[in-house]
């Protein structure tokens, strides 16, 4: 499973790659939530952020949702209502249905991640080797980053509460490009069966156990 450590809140795609829909991690940019139409226009402040394209069977959502829930229940008890607190989780086939130009989403499940202070570590695959991208490579390893790759992310799971609303947020924390996958308008994604072994060891760590059937809504 992915979590890593044994408390719930860190957590890393190991065991099969995400897709990265137009990701902002060399640099931070604002991101318009309006939706199609709207006479107001919702514009985010600047934030480094990626938003991961998970299939529904790939083999780490269920331990991503379980520890989105444990995280949850830490903070707000074991029978807080899960449908009463915001995930960073949605689904990419309504999001499609709103925004046609979201086509990638469609049959997706999206994950959103973000940083509004501090740039992710960045890596990627080259050779079967993990290139670290330090500060003065990180404009050069742009086209590493494009809208359709494939990769390893790694989040901080955090709850937050402000005015009676409760939501579990994920901050990103580094990600792993692979350099493979077309750019998003192209053919679905290649399973790539090297994966863990180039972005790192799986851990045994089941963040599953002792998960009730709660659901988390989206």
């Amino acid at each position: 499973m992915a979590r890593i450590g044994e408390t719930p809140g860190r957590f890393k795609f190991e065991a099969a790659p995400v897709i990265l829909f137009n990701p902002a991690v060399i640099s931070p940019k604002s991101q318009n939530f309006s939706k199609p139409g709207a006479k107001k226009q919702n514009i985010s402040e600047p934030s480094y952020f990626v938003q991961a394209l998970i299939p529904p069977d790939h083999p780490e959502l269920k331990a991503l949702k379980d520890d989105m829930k444990a995280v949850a229940k830490a903070e707000w008890g074991p029978d807080v209502k899960l449908d009463t607190i915001s995930f960073p989780l949605s689904d990419g086939t309504k999001r499609f249905a709103e925004n046609k130009k979201l086509e990638a989403f469609n049959g997706m499940v999206v994950l959103r991640a973000g940083s509004k202070l501090y740039a992710p570590a960045l890596f990627y695959v080259a050779g079967g080797k993990v290139i670290e991208v330090d500060e003065a490579m990180r404009t050069q390893a742009s086209s590493k980053f494009y809208s359709g790759v494939e990769a390893s992310i790694e989040v901080n799971l955090v709850a937050w509460e402000v005015d009676d609303n409760k939501s579990v947020v994920a901050y990103l924390s580094s990600v792993c490009s692979l350099c493979t996958g077309k750019k998003l308008g192209g053919a679905g994604p290649a399973r790539y069966e090297g994966f863990a072994r180039n972005v790192g060891t799986i851990s045994d760590v089941d963040p599953s156990a002792g998960a009730d059937d709660d659901e988390i809504p989206f």
